[in-house]
């Protein structure tokens, strides 16, 4: 058998093609990034498209924390609701904010990241936290974490009152943000049980309407306005500790 009837098997070409087709587009890719006007929006939608054509996942989270970086310079209570804002993109349900004189009230209903009446973070609550804890390793305010709840009594044995329950879930927050970077220095944890509702039980509709047949007995709340008063409040405060003298 001569030499031209020699049968080999070949790879195919197209891989190597391929290979080079997406190096040229990375490569133009980086070019683009360098030349044009930086828009965080339309950076993060090109990362995460280039996450998916090869096959990755890109962290939300990890685009913008290019942003949220910048804290530590600006110290400003401003920036970090822009921040927050920026990370919960679209998705206001998740906390509200309140900023005042003194600094910032982060309110988180419960049920966004516990268990029903537990300490225990549910399937939401990674995302949540992850995110916040982004905002929370790169300031140098003070973070006070309080646990509320309603005057339902927990569901689990663990917690003989609501004082047990509400500590353990500020403090479940509170560890969740050391072990992501913030300064334990920094954090101050507080329970107050069931308290100080938002939603008090002489406040609620039913009571308004029934005011004068139901003053010698407490009115029930709603379940939706029991949810109102389980959560977790951060605030973050505006006046940043003197370092001490040593």
């Amino acid at each position: 058998m001569g030499q031209d009837d020699c049968v080999c098997e070949e790879c195919p070409e197209w891989p190597l093609s391929m290979a080079d087709m997406m190096t040229n587009l990375l490569c133009f890719f980086v070019l683009l990034v360098s030349i044009a006007n930086f828009d965080e929006s339309k950076f993060e939608e090109a990362v995460k498209a280039m996450g998916e054509t090869f096959g990755g996942q890109v962290s939300q989270a990890t685009v913008t924390e290019r942003h949220v970086m910048q804290f530590d310079k600006e110290q400003s209570i401003q920036a970090i609701k822009e921040a927050l804002r920026a990370l919960f993109r679209k998705q206001e349900n998740i906390y509200t904010v309140k900023e005042s004189g003194k600094g910032l009230l982060i309110t988180i209903p419960s049920n966004n990241i516990f268990r029903n009446k537990k300490a225990d973070f549910n399937s939401r609550a990674r995302y949540i936290l992850e995110r916040i804890a982004i905002v929370m390793e790169n300031i140098k305010f003070p973070v006070r974490i309080e646990g509320h709840t309603d005057d339902s009594p927990p569901k689990s044995k663990s917690f003989p009152s609501n004082w047990e329950l509400t500590v353990a879930q500020a403090s479940a927050i509170s560890r969740f943000f050391i072990e992501h970077g913030m300064p334990s220095k920094n954090l101050t944890v507080m329970a107050y049980a069931d308290n100080r509702p938002l939603v008090n039980p002489k406040d609620s509709e039913d009571s308004k309407a029934e005011n004068k047949k139901t003053k010698a007995k407490k009115k029930k709340l709603s379940a939706k306005e029991k949810q109102k008063n389980q959560r977790i409040e951060i605030f973050i405060s505006s006046l940043v500790p003197q370092e001490p003298q040593g």
